[in-house]
C-alpha cells in the first residue's frame, strides 16, 4: 500500500513538474545585444566592462515608456488640431507618409530613435563617469516638481501606476535624459570640453546668423480683421511711404514707432496690471532692443517652441540684405512693415543673451552625429514581436484624458500581462497544478480508507475539475483595466522625426495653420 502511494505521489509530482516548468515562460524582452568580441548574445545592455547598466526588465519597461509617451504626444496634437487635419488620432495612424509607411509605422521608428539615444547617452554617461552637479540636480527636482504640479499629485501618481513605473523613473526617462544629453554636450564641446566651441566661434556665428531690427506696422485689415476698402488700402500705402520718407529725411524712428505704428499700445489704455505689463514688454522690444531674429526669423526659442512664433520670412529676407541704419518699406500680404537695421553688439548683453541659443544650434548636430556613431558601434537586434505589442494603435491613452478619437478601440488594447507580470494562460497552468495537486490529496485520501464510496467521489470531483479546467482553457485573457502599461518618455522628439512627421509638429510657421 505505501508503496503505492508513494508511487501514485512521485507520478503526481513529475507532471506537477512539467506544469509548473511551463508556467515559467520568459519575460518578453525588447532587444539583444551581441558582443562581437566574445560573440555572445546578451538581453541585458552592458557597458564596456560587462557590467549591467539595464537589465532586460528595465530594457522593455523603458520601451514601453517611450512608446506610451510618443502615442499620447501626437494623440493631443492630432485631436488638439483634428478641424485642422480633418481626421481622428485612430484615422491618422493609418495614413501613409511619403515613405509607404503608415503613421503608426512612423512613431514606432521614433520610439526606437529615442530608446536607442536614451540607452548609448545612458552609457556614456556611465563609463565616463559623468553627475549632475549640485545645482544640475536642483534643477532637474525643480522642473520636476513642475511637471508633477501641471499633473496633479493624484493624477500624476495614477499615471505612474498605470505605466507601471515609480515617480523617479517618469524623472529619469524625461527631465534627467534631457539633461543627460547637456552634460555629454558640454563634456565634449563645452568651455573646457575635448573638442570645445570657442568663444570666437560663438560670436562669428552670432553676427552671421542674426539681425537686429525695429519695425513700424500699419494694417491692411480694419479692427474686425476685414481687409481694407480700395480707397483705405492705398491711403495705408500712402502713409507708409510718407514715415519711410521721414526717417530717410532724418526724423527719430522710436518717435515715429509712438506715433505711427499700430503695433505700439499705450500703456494708459490697460486696464489690468498684467495688460500694463504685457504692453511695456512689447513697447520695450519696438524702442529700445528692437527683434534679435536669425535667418529663419526665430526671435525667442520659448515662443517658438510653444506657439511656432516667428517673423515673415519676406521681412527676414529684407534685413538681412540691409547695412547698420538703413531703413526699408516691406509690403505684406496682412500689413505695410517700415523696418531700419541697428547694431547687433551695441550692447553685450545682447549676444549673452543668444549665446546658448547659438550653442546649441552648432552642438546638437555635432551631438547627434556622435549619437549615431555610438549607436552604429552597437550589434543589437530588436525583437520584433514584443514591438509590436507598443504599437500605438495597440495601445490606450494614460498621459492624456481618453478621447472620443481612441475609446472605439481602447477597451481591446492591452498587452497580455497584468500588473503582476504573470500572463494569463501561466495562471490558467498555475490553476490546473494546483487542481492535481487537490485530486492527489483526494487519490491518497481514497488509498488509505479503501471506501469506495470515495472512489465514486473521486470520479465526481475529476469530471467536474476537468470541466472547469477545459473552459478556463477556453476563455480570452481578459484585459485589465488598471493594467500598467511599461513606460515611454519622448523628450526633443522633435529632433527625430522624419520629413513627413516633421511637418505634423515641426512646421512652425503660424501663417501656414
Amino acid at each position: 500500500m505505501t508503496k503505492k502511494i508513494i508511487s501514485i505521489l512521485v507520478l503526481l509530482c513529475t507532471i506537477s513538474g512539467v506544469l509548473f516548468g511551463c508556467a515559467k515562460k520568459e519575460s518578453p524582452y525588447i532587444i539583444t545585444f551581441n558582443n562581437t568580441q566574445t560573440n555572445q548574445t546578451t538581453k541585458d545592455f552592458l557597458d564596456k566592462d560587462g557590467n549591467v547598466i539595464l537589465n532586460q526588465d528595465e530594457l522593455t519597461k523603458v520601451f514601453a515608456f517611450y512608446a506610451q509617451y510618443q502615442r499620447d504626444y501626437v494623440d493631443n496634437y492630432i485631436t488638439a488640431y483634428s478641424s485642422y487635419y480633418g481626421t481622428t488620432f485612430d484615422e491618422y495612424l493609418k495614413q501613409q507618409n511619403s515613405n509607404g509607411t503608415t503613421y503608426a509605422e512612423s512613431i514606432i521608428e521614433d520610439v526606437k530613435t529615442i530608446f536607442m539615444e536614451y540607452l548609448v547617452t545612458k552609457k556614456q554617461i556611465k563609463e565616463i563617469g559623468l553627475s549632475f552637479s549640485e545645482e544640475e540636480q536642483k534643477i532637474v527636482d525643480e522642473t520636476f516638481s513642475q511637471t508633477k504640479s501641471s499633473f496633479g499629485e493624484e493624477k500624476f501618481s495614477s499615471v505612474c501606476e498605470k505605466l507601471g513605473i515609480s515617480e523617479d523613473d517618469f524623472k529619469e526617462y524625461t527631465i534627467s535624459h534631457t539633461y543627460m544629453n547637456s552634460l555629454l554636450a558640454d563634456y565634449y564641446y563645452g568651455e573646457n570640453g575635448q573638442e570645445a566651441v570657442t568663444n570666437e566661434t560663438l560670436l562669428n556665428n552670432f553676427n552671421e546668423n542674426y539681425r537686429r531690427f525695429k519695425y513700424i506696422i500699419l494694417s491692411k485689415v480694419d479692427e474686425s480683421g476685414n481687409a481694407l476698402s480700395t480707397d483705405d488700402l492705398a491711403a495705408k500705402k500712402q502713409k507708409a511711404e510718407s514715415v519711410l520718407q521721414q526717417v530717410n529725411a532724418g526724423a527719430n524712428f522710436e518717435d515715429l514707432v509712438v506715433t505711427a505704428s499700430e503695433a505700439y499700445t499705450d500703456p494708459a489704455t490697460a486696464t489690468t496690471d498684467d495688460d500694463k505689463n504685457t504692453i511695456n514688454e512689447m513697447n520695450e522690444i519696438m524702442l529700445n532692443d528692437g527683434l534679435i531674429a536669425d535667418a529663419n526669423g526665430i526671435y525667442d526659442k520659448t515662443s517658438y517652441n510653444n506657439y511656432g512664433s516667428i517673423v515673415d520670412s519676406n521681412v527676414i529676407t529684407q534685413v538681412f540684405q540691409m547695412n547698420v541704419d538703413e531703413c526699408a518699406l516691406i509690403e505684406l500680404d496682412s500689413a505695410f512693415w517700415i523696418v531700419k537695421l541697428y547694431d547687433l553688439n551695441e550692447k553685450t548683453e545682447y549676444f549673452d543673451n543668444k549665446r546658448s541659443d547659438i550653442f546649441d544650434s552648432i552642438v546638437n548636430p555635432l551631438m547627434t552625429e556622435k549619437i549615431n556613431n555610438w549607436t552604429s558601434e552597437l550589434n543589437y537586434t530588436y525583437n520584433d514581436e514584443t514591438i509590436s505589442q507598443y504599437n500605438p494603435t495597440n495601445l490606450s491613452p494614460i498621459l492624456i484624458e481618453e478621447t472620443n478619437s481612441s475609446s472605439n478601440s481602447s477597451s481591446t488594447k492591452s498587452t497580455n500581462e497584468d500588473k503582476t507580470g504573470i500572463s494569463a494562460e501561466t495562471i490558467i497552468i498555475i490553476c490546473l497544478a494546483g487542481v492535481l495537486v487537490i485530486v492527489a490529496a483526494l487519490v491518497i485520501l481514497m488509498i488509505i480508507l479503501g471506501n469506495k464510496k470515495k472512489k465514486a467521489l473521486l470520479a465526481t470531483t475529476l469530471n467536474t475539475e476537468s470541466n472547469e479546467v477545459e473552459s478556463a482553457d477556453n476563455e480570452q485573457p481578459i484585459a485589465n483595466d488598471t493594467q500598467e502599461q511599461p513606460e515611454n518618455t519622448a523628450v526633443e522628439i522633435e529632433n527625430h522625426k522624419d520629413e513627413d512627421y516633421q511637418s505634423v509638429f515641426g512646421n512652425e510657421d503660424s501663417e501656414n495653420k
